[in-house]
């Protein structure tokens, strides 16, 4: 049986939550049957020190997503 994907239920630039946290869709790519999202969280207050690093930018499928009203 073959299965269609499914139109995607985020757009990049929303604002979603997920278990840990929340994050703005960066970009987003069919694999399958699913859509998988590259999601970055935001940055926490500057340490005294300065940025070191990048932002945190994870990978998560449709399932893990909800919208958040902003």
């Amino acid at each position: 049986m073959n299965q269609l994907l499914n139109a995607p239920k985020f757009q990049e630039q929303q604002q979603v939550s997920f278990a840990g946290g929340q994050g703005r869709i960066l970009s987003l790519q069919a694999d399958g049957i699913d859509w998988l999202y590259s999601v970055q969280m935001p940055l926490g207050v500057e340490p005294d020190m300065g940025r070191i690093g990048y932002e945190t930018i994870v990978l998560m499928s449709e399932a893990e997503l909800s919208s958040t009203i902003s």
